[in-house]
């Protein structure tokens, strides 16, 4: 097998010149497309990743924010005084009545937290 040479490109026929020409700028258009797609991919990728890791950057404040609250809110309905009072009396009442009167204050008292938080809902049952 012999190599292709000059001297053969020389000698060759018009229509054949013309054919390797036309392969030749079609190879070169698609390796010059390719290239600049992966470039231009590789941009798009980069800030695709920027903008999701700022989105969640805030997504996480936001909700360290609200479990703040969560917490704070836990907290206050722990330490109530009056709904521990109540809980106590609760426990300790033999009397339907007294639990009757006890438990409404107690609902009462959770429902005054219910309407300042969107996360805590009171089902009576």
């Amino acid at each position: 097998m012999r190599s292709f040479s000059f001297l053969d490109y020389k000698h060759m026929r018009i229509r054949n010149k013309l054919f390797l020409l036309i392969a030749f700028i079609i190879a070169l258009s698609l390796t010059f497309t390719i290239l600049v797609q992966q470039y231009a991919f590789s941009i798009y990728d980069g800030q695709i990743y920027d903008k999701s890791s700022r989105v969640l950057n805030l997504s996480s404040s936001a909700i360290e924010t609200e479990l703040k609250r969560l917490r704070q809110l836990s907290y206050n309905l722990a330490t109530d005084v009056s709904i521990q009072g109540w809980l106590t009396s609760l426990s300790e009442s033999a009397s339907d009545n007294d639990r009757l009167i006890i438990r409404q204050h107690l609902v009462d008292r959770l429902f005054s937290y219910t309407g300042s938080e969107k996360y805590l809902y009171l089902e009576m049952g």
